[in-house]
């Protein structure tokens, strides 16, 4: 299943950010997860545009453009974009976009302002992905999008006064001043990005008279602990972020602000090297290192990798063995009561009956999921229990009810996995579920519902044996769901109100047809009407 989660990468920050170019992204992204992407849009109006309800796409963005009265110039999310409509957005010289297709695109990849991108495959098509080193500093540094949306204006605003300096007075002499805040070896790319956004020529670093390796601005003589800081946010993602929640709790507790300056406030790596260089001349305290591998702040469990990656970072630190150590005990400690029960592993080594012999896996899954919950102390008779108490004596054959149509992918999203992904798991389940209440259900899903799903292949399967059907190439259910029960003269599921069909199909009508079917607390439960 798409997730917000998924773009917020160095690559994307330095596609979007840093070199100014588009995206094109396929097959079908959620547009709430393609809005993630605004973080690295700054100064930028956003506009969304559903490319399926404009005639002509090209010369819309055109005139757009023109008529704009907006300070901020616009950047577009185009979606459920058809390859001929890519075609001609690739042709534009000025616009900046995110486009998401479901089409067939990849061969109009080329070298140009387009980076495609294959989110099914998690590949870039014409990136590469080369000196990534500041946006990975920005990322790992940040405690939260907030934070990151933060250190993205704040590069923003020094290439305005980059920008500034160098149209105002034509030298290079005041901008070392005005990049002194960021770490040397990041000027040049603050500089390039300088140069995209207002199309403008920037210096190299080297014609500033700068040392470009030296990492920290020296100050009072402090040695630079850089070095440390990139193995701490490196090394593993949840570690490296209670990391600095811990430094910026340490800072408040035990820091005199007086003593230092805003950046070194508010910006961990600074803040790490003062630290390193007035409190913890000798090595990181003690009482700091237990604090932070006890992972309070975030609540975060550590799994035995995340251990062996803090056992990493201590010896790299030279922390001493003693609290190595500890962390070994806390590995011996999560090793403890987790034995598999027999019962467990008889489940297990069950004979899994063939796919294609649909009817006998169907029989094997059910029984497997059964005992399966009474292992976990869930009745298998709990199915027949979902109903409301208005609902327990209600006889669905008096209603007429012989068919039912269902929104099965928005049903789906009323039990995600951990990941959040639909599982495939539940559709058999909530088939069963409809027929033991007298139903014989209809499934319809989205076209791109196969791309959420935590088990693409076996979803499939489930589709080549007629389990569901699905809507046409980048199209959703609920047209089809509403017009196959007005054929079928019956009432269809969903959790979707389809006000936006209401005109069309009748309010009264979608009102007294429409069931829900919602999961809570480990129950289905449906309601009528």
């Amino acid at each position: 299943m798409d997730s917000g989660e998924d773009f917020l990468t160095p690559e994307f920050l330095n596609i979007l950010f840093f070199q100014q170019k588009n995206l094109v992204i396929y097959p079908y992204v959620d547009l709430k997860h393609l809005h993630s992407l605004e973080l690295f849009t700054a100064s930028y109006s956003h506009i969304d545009l559903e490319s399926t309800a404009l005639h002509d796409l090209r010369q819309m963005l055109e005139l757009e453009s023109e008529s704009s009265y907006s300070q901020s110039p616009a950047f577009y999310f185009i979606y459920n974009i058809e390859r001929s409509q890519v075609k001609d957005v690739l042709s534009m010289d000025s616009i900046r976009c995110v486009l998401n297709s479901n089409d067939a695109i990849s061969d109009l990849a080329d070298g140009g302002r387009f980076v495609f991108y294959n989110k099914k495959n998690n590949h870039f098509l014409n990136y590469s992905g080369r000196d990534l080193e500041f946006e990975n500093h920005l990322i790992s540094s940040a405690q939260s999008r907030e934070v990151l949306y933060d250190s993205i204006q704040k590069i923003k605003s020094t290439a305005s006064l980059i920008f500034a300096e160098l149209n105002n007075n034509n030298s290079f002499a005041n901008l070392p001043e005005i990049l002194k805040e960021y770490d040397s070896q990041f000027w040049q790319k603050i500089l390039n990005f300088t140069g995209s956004f207002f199309e403008v020529n920037v210096p190299k670093v080297e014609e500033l008279g700068q040392n470009p390796q030296e990492k920290v601005k020296k100050k009072d003589n402090l040695q630079d602990f850089s070095d440390e800081y990139e193995v701490i946010v490196s090394t593993n993602k949840n570690i490296g972020k209670e990391f600095i929640q811990c430094l910026h709790e340490y800072r408040s507790k035990k820091v005199n602000a007086s003593h230092l300056e805003l950046e070194d406030l508010f910006n961990p790596l600074r803040l790490y090297n003062y630290l390193r260089n007035k409190h913890w001349k000798e090595g990181i305290s003690e009482t700091f290192l237990k604090d932070w591998n006890s992972m309070t702040r975030s609540q975060y469990t550590l799994t035995e990798d995340d251990l062996g990656d803090f056992n990493i970072i201590f010896e790299k630190l030279g922390v001493p063995l003693i609290l190595i150590n500890h962390i070994e005990e806390t590995k011996l400690k999560n090793k403890k009561g987790k034995k598999v029960s027999s019962s467990i592993k008889r489940v297990e080594s069950s004979v899994i009956p063939s796919i294609g012999n649909f009817p006998a896996f169907k029989g094997w899954m059910f029984e497997t999921l059964n005992k399966i919950e009474s292992l976990i102390g869930i009745k298998p008779t709990a199915l027949n229990s979902n109903v409301p108490h208005s609902l327990e004596n209600t006889d669905l054959s008096k209603k007429g009810l012989e068919k039912v149509i269902v929104d099965l992918t928005n049903i789906l999203y009323e039990d995600l996995d951990e990941d959040r992904n639909l599982q495939t798991s539940s559709v058999l389940r909530i088939k069963n579920l409809l027929i033991s209440k007298g139903f014989d259900p209809i499934f319809m899903v989205d076209a791109s519902t196969n791309y959420k799903m935590d088990d693409e292949k076996g979803f499939k399967e489930l589709e080549k044996n007629n389990v569901f059907k699905k809507a046409p190439a980048g199209r959703k259910a609920d047209r089809s769901v509403l017009m196959l029960a007005q054929e079928n003269n019956c009432h269809f599921i969903t959790n979707d109100l389809y006000k936006e069909y209401r005109e069309e199909f009748g309010e009264k009508w979608i009102e007294e047809n429409r069931i829900t079917l919602i999961f809570v607390d480990g129950q289905w439960l449906f309601e009528y009407p």
